[in-house]
């Protein structure tokens, strides 16, 4: 190999190495600003500023915030920040209406109409969070089931939409969506 190789194979190596890193909220300087032009969530880190394209719980929903991933604008990981809620007050709520736009799933209560058009189906449904009009495309990939009574269904925007339990739906609503399952 030669010595022109062997320095392209290291720059490989390091371009491959991790680019974040865990920062913790009791430890290090951690703070949450939006960016006042595009309104953008920034991430402030021991005086390094990162702009944040989204944020994930590094947990499931119920291990709370632990553990809080950020990604920038091209989905490469920023770092995991642990400890949010040790975050000061204004950083926090940044953090929780971040969270909540990422894990925005209404729990649907009945289904009132699904129609076929050219391939898409328009769902009208009643969730807790009121009435919506949505399309799913693909219903067979797009409707899962999670477990045995538990459904989630995925729209064309990627709004997710929670189907608890289908057994306690009423019965058109069943009727409905038993072509699903």
């Amino acid at each position: 190999m030669s010595n022109d190789n062997i320095e392209k194979a290291k720059n490989v190596l390091q371009i491959q190495e991790k680019k974040y890193r865990d920062f913790d909220a009791c430890k290090d300087d951690v703070k949450l600003t939006r960016n006042p032009n595009e309104h953008r969530l920034l991430v402030h880190i021991n005086g390094d500023k990162y702009e944040v394209g989204r944020v994930a719980n590094a947990f499931p929903l119920s291990g709370g915030l632990r553990r809080v991933v950020f990604f920038n604008k091209k989905g490469e990981e920023i770092g995991i920040l642990k400890k949010a809620p040790n975050l000061d007050e204004e950083s926090s709520r940044l953090l929780r209406g971040e969270l909540d736009k990422a894990y925005f799933m209404p729990v649907i209560e009945k289904i009132t109409e699904i129609t076929d058009h050219l391939g898409l189906e328009l769902w009208k449904v009643l969730t807790n969070r009121g009435e919506r009009t949505f399309e799913v495309r693909r219903p067979r990939k797009n409707v899962r089931s999670i477990s045995h009574r538990r459904i989630i269904v995925k729209d064309v925007d990627g709004n997710r939409y929670e189907i608890r339990d289908w057994q306690n739906l009423d019965r058109k609503s069943i009727a409905l969506l038993m072509r699903h399952l």
